[in-house]
Protein backbone atom coordinates (compact mmCIF):
# COMPACT_ATOMS: atom_id res chain seq x y z
CA UNK A 1 0.00 0.00 0.00
CA UNK A 2 2.78 2.66 0.45
CA UNK A 3 4.34 2.26 -2.67
CA UNK A 4 1.65 2.91 -4.40
CA UNK A 5 0.75 6.18 -2.26
CA UNK A 6 4.39 6.63 -2.65
CA UNK A 7 4.37 6.11 -6.57
CA UNK A 8 1.40 8.20 -6.53
CA UNK A 9 2.80 10.85 -4.57
CA UNK A 10 5.86 11.06 -6.85
CA UNK A 11 3.54 11.70 -9.88
CA UNK A 12 3.36 8.00 -11.59
CA UNK A 13 0.11 7.02 -12.66
CA UNK A 14 -2.08 3.79 -11.68
CA UNK A 15 -0.69 1.84 -14.57
CA UNK A 16 2.96 2.72 -13.91
CA UNK A 17 2.36 1.50 -10.91
CA UNK A 18 1.34 -1.67 -11.20
CA UNK A 19 4.30 -2.41 -13.95
CA UNK A 20 6.22 -2.14 -10.97
CA UNK A 21 4.76 -3.23 -7.83
CA UNK A 22 2.72 -6.11 -9.69
CA UNK A 23 4.97 -6.75 -12.42
CA UNK A 24 2.18 -6.37 -14.62
CA UNK A 25 2.93 -6.14 -18.34
CA UNK A 26 2.64 -2.68 -20.11
CA UNK A 27 -1.01 -2.58 -22.32
CA UNK A 28 -2.73 -0.12 -23.71
CA UNK A 29 -5.05 2.26 -21.97
CA UNK A 30 -8.17 0.63 -23.32
CA UNK A 31 -6.76 -2.77 -22.06
CA UNK A 32 -5.55 -1.40 -18.77
CA UNK A 33 -9.46 -0.34 -17.72
CA UNK A 34 -10.43 -4.07 -17.66
CA UNK A 35 -7.07 -5.71 -16.02
CA UNK A 36 -7.50 -6.90 -12.56
CA UNK A 37 -4.18 -5.36 -12.02
CA UNK A 38 -5.99 -1.80 -11.90
CA UNK A 39 -8.76 -2.80 -9.37
CA UNK A 40 -5.65 -4.29 -7.07
CA UNK A 41 -3.65 -1.00 -7.57
CA UNK A 42 -6.61 1.14 -6.33
CA UNK A 43 -7.96 -0.81 -3.88
CA UNK A 44 -4.05 -0.49 -2.37
CA UNK A 45 -3.99 2.83 -3.01
CA UNK A 46 -7.60 3.29 -1.06
CA UNK A 47 -6.86 1.23 1.81
CA UNK A 48 -3.40 2.89 1.84
CA UNK A 49 -4.92 6.53 2.56
CA UNK A 50 -7.55 5.56 4.65
CA UNK A 51 -3.94 4.24 7.05
CA UNK A 52 -2.17 7.27 6.10
CA UNK A 53 -5.04 8.88 7.01
CA UNK A 54 -5.53 8.02 10.82
CA UNK A 55 -6.92 4.79 10.42
CA UNK A 56 -3.32 2.90 11.38
CA UNK A 57 -4.58 3.50 15.05
CA UNK A 58 -6.42 0.37 14.63
CA UNK A 59 -3.78 -1.82 14.26
CA UNK A 60 -1.79 -0.03 17.54
CA UNK A 61 -4.87 -0.85 19.45
CA UNK A 62 -5.97 -4.12 18.04
CA UNK A 63 -7.24 -6.50 20.55
CA UNK A 64 -5.17 -10.03 20.68
CA UNK A 65 -7.08 -12.88 21.52
CA UNK A 66 -5.00 -14.76 25.01
CA UNK A 67 -3.03 -17.50 24.19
Amino acid sequence: MLRVIDGRRSGATFQEIAEIALHADHVSTTAWKSMPERDAVMRRFREGMRYVEGAYRSLLFRRHPMT
